[in-house]
């Protein structure tokens, strides 16, 4: 992977593009980590925001879930959310 926070943002937006949430939200993070600038400060954060907007409308169906299943029905959604989202600063708090 590059250092290069251009590069990273670029990566970001396409591997969103291709459906590939984690490795886009750990691209966009490591490039804002790198302290981007115009274009690529602009995408890093647009990939995030995108990806935020994504988990938000499975994080409330998890959370009623988590509190109502005590059967484990929420098991297979919540693991597949994991997967996806789980480096996004929002899941921190469905994930401890």
């Amino acid at each position: 992977s590059s250092p290069d926070p251009q590069v990273l943002a670029a990566l970001a937006k396409a591997e969103l593009l291709e459906g590939r949430p984690r490795t886009a939200s750990a691209a966009a993070l490591r490039a804002l980590a790198r302290k981007p600038r115009g274009g690529a400060l602009a995408s890093a954060r647009a990939v995030l925001q995108q990806l935020e907007k994504e988990a938000a409308a499975e994080q409330k169906a998890l959370k009623k879930g988590l509190s109502a299943g005590a059967d484990g029905s929420w098991a297979d959604a919540f693991l597949a959310y994991r997967s996806r989202y789980a480096l996004l600063p929002s899941s921190e708090s469905l994930l401890e």
